[in-house]
């Protein structure tokens, strides 16, 4: 029986930035339930989520990163990071991932991947499956309105002398990224090739947002439980403060000159129908 959750992280540490609402538990073996432990957490009037064996049998892995019944906190970003490819209270997901990263705190790469595998199969038809060994025009041909060429977005948005994508294509003919290339760029060159298209996402799905900034974060949503999937997500994860806090004005006067002209496009489009 382990205790994970906000309610764990708020046991490791005791300035974690929010009370928590109830009391994440899973028994993934019947004969471990407790309780007298339960008893004992049921004084604190919060409520208590029991995840059974039938669902949670594979915590069992976790056994040795429990400390007195709790996760520990490599245990817990690695469960955190497991599920941050979905968008189920991301907010929250990424607000704890940073909160742990900001602690110091590692994660299991290995137990991280293990968990995705059982998430892939729990929420089969949760997350929209991307097909990465399609070719540009068809990758992106979705059914959003273009109202400017992905590639002018990217070519207006690039951070350095072209665009980021281009550094780290692993063809000519498909949107799949080469993991080879992408190692050898600098890390801020790395940096930028989540940037930039999360910035031309924004521009394309959320030109309607009162801000650029605004825009960008929910794009960067879009992209972590939509876009990316494998060691790209994980690297995403990995430095998602340094791509969130992204703030750079002149790239955001960009985008906003760039969201005014698409919505001013798409008025007229409505308007003329």
């Amino acid at each position: 029986m382990i205790i994970y959750g906000s309610y764990a992280i708020a046991h490791w540490f005791p300035d974690y930035y929010k009370e928590p609402f109830d009391i994440d538990i899973v028994v993934y073996d019947k004969a471990l339930y407790n309780q007298s432990i339960i008893d004992e957490l049921k004084l604190t009037n919060l409520p208590i989520e029991i995840t059974n064996e039938d669902e949670a049998y594979f915590f069992k892995e976790f056994e040795d990163m429990t400390e007195d019944g709790y996760l520990n906190p490599t245990g817990l970003l690695t469960v955190k990071m497991s599920h941050a490819m979905y968008n189920y209270n991301l907010d929250k997901t990424v607000n704890d991932i940073i909160f742990l990263q900001k602690k110091g705190v590692t994660y299991n790469l290995d137990k991280l991947n293990m968990l995705r595998t059982h998430w892939k199969s729990r929420y089969a038809n949760f997350r929209e499956k991307m097909d990465f060994s399609l070719p540009a025009n068809e990758f992106f041909n979705s059914e959003v309105q273009r109202y400017v060429e992905h590639d002018e977005l990217h070519d207006a948005l690039k951070l350095s002398d072209i665009p980021a994508y281009q550094k780290i294509l692993e063809n000519d003919t498909t949107v799949k990224v080469s993991k080879e290339k992408f190692n050898k760029l600098t890390h801020e060159e790395q940096i930028a090739t989540f940037i930039e298209e999360i910035s031309v996402l924004a521009c394309e799905r959320h030109y309607h947002k009162l801000d650029a900034k605004t825009a960008f974060i929910t794009a960067g949503g879009e992209f972590l439980t939509r876009m990316t999937s494998g060691w790209y997500n994980i690297f995403l994860l990995d430095n998602i403060q340094q791509v969130f806090s992204f703030a750079d004005e002149a790239h955001f006067t960009t985008m906003k000159r760039i969201m005014l002209y698409i919505k001013q496009q798409q008025s007229k489009d409505y308007n003329d129908k």
